[in-house]
């Protein structure tokens, strides 16, 4: 039974539980122990990425460097765009299997997160937002 979207359904509580029942519903193989993985994983990178949000000003003011923090977002921002049109689709050509793919951009995170928090400098602040890619 197709319903009409509105506003009122969405925020239904029947249509919460219609979307729970669909996430935990029966799937061939182990689909869908794959979905509740895909899952918390978005939670735990929103958590992180929020985290970054709230304490990098404070962080980028106590190394005495806030005044490159609009830069530094904009300067991340752009990196994550060219990669998600750019290289993304080149390494998708290259036949690079998505499990590649996604080991990469976790392991780039992580270790953009730490060069990060171990900058003194501006250009190593930079640096990070390349390593993160």
């Amino acid at each position: 039974e197709k319903k009409d979207i509105t506003i009122k359904n969405l925020f239904s509580f029947s249509h919460f539980l219609e979307s729970f029942q669909t996430v935990f519903a029966p799937r061939d193989g182990s689909r869908r122990i794959i979905l509740l993985s895909l899952l918390f994983g978005l939670f735990v990178v929103q958590n992180v990425m929020a985290g970054e949000l709230d304490i990098l000003y404070v962080y980028l003011a106590n190394i005495g460097t806030a005044h490159v923090f609009d830069y530094f977002f904009g300067f991340k921002n752009f990196l994550g765009a060219f990669v998600l049109l750019v290289v993304l689709p080149f390494a998708k050509w290259m036949g690079v299997a998505d499990y590649v793919l996604c080991l990469t951009g976790l392991i780039s995170f992580m270790s953009g997160l730490v060069v990060l928090g171990m900058s003194q400098t501006t250009t190593v602040i930079f640096v990070s937002a390349l390593v993160g890619l």
